[in-house]
């Protein structure tokens, strides 16, 4: 049941609200807080030794700012689509090894999609994956407003064990362009409490973990 929001000339249904993609620098400033604080929820999650997939935006390069204060830890192998995640964890070499895939640049996000990007991925089996999206749905799934960047997202999921998506709360009930995970593809969900209750009971209900990164006491007694 998509809301439906009232705009000058007629309604608009929210599953079109997010068709449009927006540059990396428009976004970067919206839920700054809420986006930081949960880069250091997802980065406490990753431990010396570990190999990492970490995507292109916003979100996911605020898991790479907290990754870059992660002292505590070394030996990182980090794989990632990103040109500005690289670039943030650039000073930490050699302390974590940066590995950019291959591909065509797209410029609003800075980020190389295909083709080179799936070999890569196809013989990846990395411990974790952190994944950002356009929209997290039980029922449509997990989405993204661009076809190129979904694809390897959906290769992402494939390469590693555990798939953490990160994203603020208005994202959580939203519907974008194309699917490139269903909720059961994936293992927790990172957001903040600017979520719905609605958004965060279905995803739990569907037995996935919900983290509130601004509030990480969880809701139900674990």
């Amino acid at each position: 049941s998509n809301s439906i929001e009232r705009v000058h000339g007629g309604v608009l249904s929210n599953s079109s609200v997010s068709m449009k993609e927006r540059s990396f620098e428009e976004v970067s400033h919206e839920q700054a807080g809420e986006k930081a604080a949960i880069g250091r929820v997802a980065a406490g999650m990753i431990s010396s030794g570990d190999s990492i997939i970490l995507d292109v935006g916003t979100t996911a390069t605020a898991v790479a700012d907290a990754l870059v204060q992660r002292k505590d830890i070394e030996d990182v192998i980090v794989f990632t689509n990103g040109i500005t995640t690289a670039l943030k964890l650039e000073p930490e070499i050699p302390r974590y090894t940066v590995i950019l895939m291959g591909g065509v640049l797209r410029p609003r996000q800075h980020s190389l999609v295909q083709p080179m990007s799936g070999e890569w991925l196809e013989r990846l089996n990395a411990n974790i994956a952190f994944i950002g999206c356009n929209g997290i749905d039980v029922d449509s799934g997990v989405t993204n407003v661009n076809v190129p960047e979904a694809h390897v997202k959906q290769m992402m999921v494939g390469a590693a064990r555990r798939v953490v998506v990160v994203a603020d709360g208005s994202k959580l009930g939203k519907t974008s362009l194309v699917k490139f995970a269903d909720v059961d593809d994936i293992d927790v969900v990172v957001t903040t409490s600017s979520a719905t209750d609605e958004g965060i009971e279905a995803i739990r209900s569907a037995n996935r973990d919900v983290i509130l990164a601004d509030n990480p006491q969880p809701a139900s007694n674990e």
